[in-house]
């Protein structure tokens, strides 16, 4: 779902990636894709609208767990919307998923501090969704991860489909 649109489309390899993970942990999951990541003036940017859209589509689908891997980082994705009005129209989309019994889970961030969520940062810092930290292969906390991080989960040198048939390892917090 891209853009209000059914159409197969994975610009990076992240979100084919993150799927073949949950394929590989639960084959007989049905998963589905909703992109809300867009290139824009040459670089990729996350559009608070197609974030909403996305998480509507994803509950009008009756879908059980959505799968964020995402933050609105510059001003262009709120918009022209201020920031606190870009981050109440996500969390007004986070509520509604979650009063539908939907498990809303995200990648707490790769850039590591210990300093608590913070409830303006949507979505990992919502009340209604679950945020995932990565630790490494000895169990120690990934260097690049946000520490307070709901849970932790293996993040550092995933092994995991790409794109085009290829599969590479890979480190992050959305990947845990």
């Amino acid at each position: 779902f891209v853009d209000g649109q059914w159409e197969l489309h994975d610009t990076t390899g992240h979100g084919t990636f993150v799927a073949s993970i949950i394929h590989r942990l639960l084959p007989d999951a049905q998963l589905y894709s909703y992109t809300a990541y867009r290139m824009h003036n040459g670089r990729g940017i996350t559009l608070v609208r197609d974030i909403v859209e996305s998480i509507d589509q994803a509950i009008a689908d009756d879908v059980h767990v959505i799968n964020m891997s995402l933050s609105l980082d510059s001003p262009e994705e709120c918009e022209g919307m201020a920031w606190r009005d870009a981050n109440r129209l996500l969390g007004e989309a986070l509520e509604r998923a979650a009063s539908h019994g939907i498990l809303l889970v995200t990648s707490a961030a790769n850039n590591r501090s210990d300093e608590p969520l913070n409830p303006n940062w949507l979505p990992e810092g919502s009340p209604y969704v679950l945020s995932v930290g990565a630790y490494d292969r000895h169990g120690e906390i990934a260097s690049f991860s946000y520490l307070d991080a709901h849970i932790f989960a293996p993040g550092r040198d995933v092994y995991s489909l790409h794109t085009r048939g290829r599969s590479v390892y890979n480190s992050g917090t959305s990947f845990a």
